[in-house]
């Protein structure tokens, strides 16, 4: 049977026509006569039993819109990624357990379906997406594509498997309505308080034990949908607002062991100041309020994953014991810290000695303050023209008073 004759059997007269729709037809394969169609922009062959697409579906350049709902699809082929003027992807209600690499070639893609599939992985996605449905597969975690898009819109991830949501998903800012209904997450991001542009949030049949405080800073105007209920946001905050810690319940001082994200120790300046989090149990907050430990929170996060508890630095913990830092009292040994502060500016740059003393001054400590710094910095900058020797010590003294480092007093001292 050639083209002609095949697609007569289907009711198709032109080869030339833009739109064709076979539903419901127990078809397990794509006929031959649909890729001699290139003039098709809308295909739509939802409701039959065909397995696979061929590599000749990049032949249909023209095509803006494909259907097939209801199939036995398990893959996509990698020339997909040729369909270019593709603008809506509907492939609901298949096998598929992953996406091509190729789905970023898709510049007019603004709409995909994928929801009730076997997906566990999404390796790439359309650049300038708006809404992306994957309600109903077996995502664990999201997709580090999701969180690089800036366009989205709409975000469909209702019954997956998700235990937790990244830090990232703060970055897609375009966000209008975010569905994470029925999975099992036990918080939210910190980050989540920068989706101000959220009006619709759907966290119903999840096992939440706390909320962000950042929740405070998204849109009056949103709804959220939790415990089977709507509320507004105001109302929602005052119903399960996030336990404050009181400013003078814990402390830090130079005894505190500081971990990064990595759970690994390092300089309290390595933990950014909206990631500073510690685990609120006995066994890690002294009798006088001091902090044994403080740790990047998406170190504590990421060792919790899928799990309901685990055991670190000898204490057992739950995600309802993590506690972000707010306004918490850092004090250390004064003279000791002054003098790491000079001998870091000795061994800092001409030039980078400004922007390293701003970055000091950004988080001191409760005991030390501004001017406390300035004289470090002075003492600093004459330190390192003694020790330069006599032919650069005038090119030196000259850059340290164009950076405002040293006067001209400073320099006859010297």
């Amino acid at each position: 049977m050639n083209n002609n004759q095949e697609a007569k059997s289907y009711g198709v007269s032109n080869l030339r026509a833009t739109s064709l729709t076979i539903r419901d037809k127990n078809l397990t394969r794509i006929p031959e006569f649909v890729f001699k169609m290139t003039e098709l922009t809308k295909l739509d062959l939802s409701y039959n039993r065909i397995e696979s697409i061929p590599d000749k579906i990049g032949a249909l350049k023209n095509l803006k819109n494909l259907t097939m709902i209801s199939n036995a699809l398990k893959s996509l082929p990698r020339s997909i990624g040729s369909l270019t003027k593709l603008e809506l992807l509907s492939l609901d209600d298949n096998e598929l357990t992953t996406l091509p690499s190729s789905m970023d070639k898709l510049d007019t893609m603004r709409t995909m379906s994928m929801s009730d599939n076997k997906l566990t992985s999404i390796p790439a996605l359309p650049p300038k997406l708006t809404m992306l449905l994957l309600n109903y597969n077996n995502l664990t975690s999201v997709p580090e594509a999701i969180t690089k898009n800036r366009t989205l819109e709409f975000l469909g991830l209702n019954d997956n498997k998700l235990t937790s949501l990244p830090e990232s998903i703060g970055g897609v800012k375009s966000l209008e309505s975010l569905r994470l209904a029925n999975n099992k997450l036990s918080r939210l991001p910190e980050r989540i308080g920068d989706l101000t542009e959220l009006r619709t949030l759907n966290i119903d049949g999840n096992p939440l034990t706390s909320i962000p405080e950042s929740m405070k800073n998204l849109s009056k105007k949103l709804y959220i949908e939790y415990g089977g209920q709507y509320y507004k946001l105001p109302a929602f905050l005052k119903k399960y607002k996030p336990k404050a810690t009181r400013t003078n319940a814990v402390r830090i001082n130079n005894t505190t062991n500081i971990f990064n994200n990595s759970v690994m120790e390092a300089r309290l300046s390595n933990v950014a100041p909206n990631k500073r989090a510690f685990i609120n149990t006995k066994s890690n907050v002294k009798n006088n309020g001091t902090l044994r430990r403080i740790y990047n929170i998406n170190g504590l996060i990421g060792a919790l994953s899928g799990k309901k508890s685990v055991t670190l630095h000898g204490g057992n913990f739950t995600a309802n014991k993590i506690t972000l830092l707010k306004n918490v009292p850092f004090t250390v040994n004064k003279s000791a810290y002054l003098r790491n502060i000079r001998e870091q500016l000795v061994n800092t740059s001409t030039n980078n000695m400004p922007r390293a003393i701003n970055a000091i001054k950004n988080q001191l400590p409760t005991n030390v303050n501004k001017n406390d710094v300035n004289r470090m910095a002075k003492n600093a900058a004459r330190i390192k023209v003694r020790n330069t020797n006599a032919t650069n010590r005038n090119r030196v003294m000259n850059a340290l008073r164009a950076k405002g480092l040293l006067t001209n007093e400073d320099m006859k001292k010297n």
